[in-house]
């Protein structure tokens, strides 16, 4: 079903859109808020409370189109990730972490996860607004425009925050690892 009209049919209650919708961002959702928590249980249960908030929400959504829909969803992600990080501070990244990735080769394997390491304290680096950014860009490979609606900015402070971030990272990590 285009995603128009999946999001019109879920508007007006029928589940099998409902479900579709839920199948299809739930991904995205724990990806996202994977990348700003670091953690997979918070991750998870950030997504399951943004796709519930928006099944009550999404009769009063006014948006038509599939772009509007996800920046609306990846606000309310948002708002739950930020609203539990004003309850409790941060947990530091574990020296040693290796996040999940798809199967590497055995003899890769430890040098993929000292980078992941790295790259990850690295990200820590920068400005909450800025490793955001990062996330929707890189993780979830949305547009300057997408992550503006997300994040209720324009594309030009995406661009230029994004910019900034890169050359940070680079820094950080040396010229060789961005």
């Amino acid at each position: 079903m285009e995603a128009r009209a999946l999001l019109q049919a879920a508007k007006r209650g029928e589940m099998e859109a409902l479900e579709e919708l839920c199948r299809i961002y739930h991904p995205r959702l724990c990806r996202y808020a994977y990348a700003l928590t670091r953690s997979r249980e918070e991750a998870e249960d950030v997504a399951q409370e943004a796709l519930v908030s928006m099944l009550r929400a999404l009769p009063d959504f006014r948006g038509a189109d599939a772009g509007k829909f996800e920046g609306w969803l990846l606000r309310i992600a948002r708002n739950r990730i930020y609203s539990e990080a004003r309850r409790k501070r941060p947990a530091p990244i574990p020296e040693g972490f290796d996040p999940p990735d798809p199967a590497p080769l055995p003899g890769e394997r430890l040098e993929q996860a000292e980078r992941r390491a790295r790259l990850l304290r690295a990200l820590d680096g920068l400005d909450a607004e800025s490793r955001e950014m990062v996330a929707l860009r890189y993780d979830l490979e949305l547009s300057y425009a997408q992550i503006a609606a997300a994040l209720e900015t324009s594309p030009a402070r995406v661009k230029w925050r994004l910019r900034d971030a890169r050359e940070k990272l680079r820094k950080l990590l040396g010229d060789g690892e961005i």
